[in-house]
């Protein structure tokens, strides 16, 4: 889990860069400490959320938080919804009523991420894990900015 929750807080500056790009806003990103805190909270109850379901009520209530709050890492990174347990309600308030279409698109991009991964199907060597490394990067970029435009839409669906 801790593993998990660095990632996500090592993250923060690729949610605020996805939103700057998506907003067309040139300012360099700040550097706020108490933003990475809100985003290690978040991250907290989030993947404790996820794991917990995972592990103890056999995965489908794990689907159900990932829903849920699939946007808490914007949310934090917005600037307009600074403190953890607030980017999580939001997360929350923008996609009632669009569930099925933010599992739609998170398998969607799930799907194109792991096919990046696929080249090491071909066997496990330098070359395929360079190759795949860089698809990688490519693919997760497109899916955060992705990620960054589907939240923009759906909080202008909410009237933020």
């Amino acid at each position: 889990m801790l593993s998990l929750v660095a990632a996500t807080v090592a993250a923060y500056p690729w949610f605020l860069a996805a939103l700057r790009s998506i907003d067309e806003d040139d300012r360099p990103p700040p550097f706020e400490l108490v933003r990475f805190a809100d985003q290690t909270v978040a991250a907290l109850f989030f993947w404790g959320g996820v794991l917990f379901g995972l592990r103890y009520l056999f995965g489908l209530p794990a689907i159900v938080v990932a829903l849920f709050y699939a946007f808490f890492g914007y949310a934090v990174a917005d600037e307009q919804r600074r403190r953890a347990m607030r980017a999580l309600g939001w997360s929350v308030h923008i996609g009632q009523g669009r569930r099925l279409k933010i599992l739609a698109l998170g398998l969607a991009l799930g799907a194109l991420n792991l096919f990046a991964l696929s080249v090491i199907g071909a066997g496990l060597n330098p070359i395929t894990v360079a190759i795949a490394g860089v698809l990688v990067i490519v693919t997760a970029n497109m899916s955060i900015v992705a990620g960054a435009r589907l939240y923009r839409a759906l909080e202008a669906g909410v009237g933020a």
